[in-house]
């Protein structure tokens, strides 16, 4: 994905260098803080944060897309919805599994139960497919 050398590279002064499997897993995990916060606590995101999520998408988007995956966006149309929401056939067609394992990942995904079925965000799909060894 990003060539040799390792994911994570703390620089010093307060600098850490992130890539590939990284900029992935940093943006997943960015991106559900700011969800739990919307969610849990009903208040608005430090805009540094949404900032640092901004970037981190954007990287993760050109990861994908260096990979191949057909399920990216183009950067120039409409930028993705942190709430896009996936049915659980839509999530195991993106990971090439089964629906009942996509339900076994459902904790892993951050996937909810609404109305007896499991919705998964797009993103947190795609990042764990990224992440997964291929």
């Amino acid at each position: 994905m990003t060539g040799n050398g390792p994911a994570i590279i703390r620089l010093g002064g307060g600098q850490v260098l992130l890539r590939g499997p990284a900029v992935l897993d940093a943006a997943r995990l960015v991106e559900h803080g700011v969800r739990l916060t919307r969610q849990r606590d009903n208040i608005a995101p430090n805009p540094h944060v949404l900032s640092l999520l901004d970037a981190l998408r954007a990287e993760a988007g050109e990861l994908m897309s260096a990979v191949g995956h057909s399920d990216v966006r183009d950067h120039d149309d409409q930028p993705p919805s942190e709430h896009e929401e996936i049915t659980a056939a839509e999530a195991a067609e993106l990971l090439g599994v089964t629906d009942r394992h996509i339900r076994r990942l459902a904790p892993d995904l951050g996937a909810r139960k609404v109305g007896g079925a499991w919705v998964y965000e797009r993103s947190a799909v795609t990042a764990y497919a990224l992440a997964e060894p291929a």
